[in-house]
């Protein structure tokens, strides 16, 4: 209930999507609005007049290995304001078993 409320906002009008363009940019989550909104309401008061941020979604299937390179662009990407939200799904013999590669390289990004 409280995502179509969100979701039916003033803040998720292609009005505001041209008011926040270049300054919060952010993807919709399984065709839902209400997180790029709370985004903007959250993000919006709280960034200088120059910075900006960028929130994206994604879903890997953990299968056993993971590509270094795709964790470490989402690491570097937050030193510039990306915000990368990565949902893993796994069977559920191997659930968590995808923290620690993640944990060697963020760790290894110091």
């Amino acid at each position: 209930m409280l995502r179509e409320k969100i979701g039916s906002t003033a803040l998720t009008t292609s009005r505001a999507d041209e008011y926040f363009r270049g300054k919060i940019e952010a993807d919709s989550f399984r065709d839902d609005v209400s997180m790029a909104a709370t985004c903007r309401m959250l993000f919006g008061p709280r960034l200088a007049e120059k910075e900006q941020i960028s929130v994206r979604f994604s879903t890997i299937f953990w299968s056993g290995s993971l590509d270094e390179g795709f964790v470490r662009g989402i690491v570097d990407g937050l030193h510039e304001g990306n915000l990368h939200i990565v949902g893993v799904t796994a069977q559920k013999d191997h659930s968590g078993a995808w923290m620690d590669p993640v944990r060697h390289v963020v760790e290894g990004k110091g």
